[in-house]
């Protein structure tokens, strides 16, 4: 059956819709299915495949990046983007001011942060807290004192009270650095903050624009709330099975949950492969 959808780029999201076995991540793998690689590299053949995450550009993401022959990743919510090299194409940063008062906030509230994911989580008065989801173990924590001098940085990203509280930060948070944006992650336990400059939106157009592609006719899926600001600037979105429903309201389609390879299931179904 002919299907009605010809998009020219996919964007990918990588935690919750490409890394579909996240719970091999800290024994060093992937945490990719086969299934996902393979139908992914396939669809790579015959149109661009961009990863586009809030993950920096680690070893990893790049590794994954050559795999599935990306030439492009859009980092950190589109505030870093580079190539399948790792040459830098464009950095937008947090400016000076707002990453200090950014790290004031955050210490005064204690909360367990970390800047451009430098590997590195700090924390104060707490070592461990309830609202930690598995990534952590991935992390170093190192506690505020000990943490270095930084002027600025691209994303911050927090987390350390429930999901009543996270949401109640940022409503404190858009008063305070209105020129900010603040999306929830984690299933609302987590925060990630960049300029309103960048989002993998602004990233993404930024990418087919390289491409000589039209961002309309191109798809962004992915699970969070920094997935939906895809929109407007990339014409599509479609949300994965594992979403909220809020993400899922931006959406034009809904995909399988992230599991078993949800993210092949719903490429084989638009590309009829």
């Amino acid at each position: 059956m002919q299907t009605h959808y010809n998009f020219k780029i996919y964007f990918l999201d990588m935690d919750g819709t490409f890394v579909d076995k996240p719970e091999e991540l800290p024994e060093g793998k992937l945490g990719i299915s086969q299934e996902n690689l393979d139908t992914v590299s396939k669809l790579a053949k015959s149109k661009p495949v961009i990863i586009s995450t809030g993950r920096s550009n680690s070893d990893y993401l790049l590794r994954v990046a050559k795999l599935i022959n990306a030439p492009y990743c859009v980092c950190q919510n589109g505030s870093l983007i580079v190539d399948s090299n790792n040459k830098q194409l464009q950095k937008i940063e947090i400016d000076e001011h707002s990453t200090q008062e950014l790290i004031k906030y955050m210490q005064s509230r204690n909360l367990f942060y970390t800047m451009d994911e430098g590997g590195v989580i700090y924390y104060g008065k707490n070592y461990n807290c309830d609202f930690e989801r598995p990534w952590v173990k991935l992390l170093k924590k190192v506690p505020y004192k000990d943490m270095p001098k930084i002027k600025k940085a691209c994303k911050f990203l927090c987390y350390g009270v429930d999901k009543d509280g996270i949401n109640q930060i940022i409503e404190e948070l858009k008063v305070k650095l209105p020129h900010l944006t603040f999306h929830k992650v984690s299933y609302g336990y987590s925060i990630e903050i960049t300029s309103d400059k960048a989002s993998k939106g602004k990233g993404n157009a930024f990418v087919a624009n390289l491409l000589n592609i039209d961002p309309k006719e191109c798809v962004h899926i992915g699970d969070t709330g920094n997935d939906t600001n895809a929109l407007p600037e990339i014409g599509s979105f479609i949300a994965m099975g594992n979403a909220t429903d809020e993400v899922k309201s931006f959406a034009m389609k809904i995909a399988p949950d992230f599991r078993n390879a949800g993210l092949a299931k719903l490429i084989k179904e638009l590309e009829n492969m």
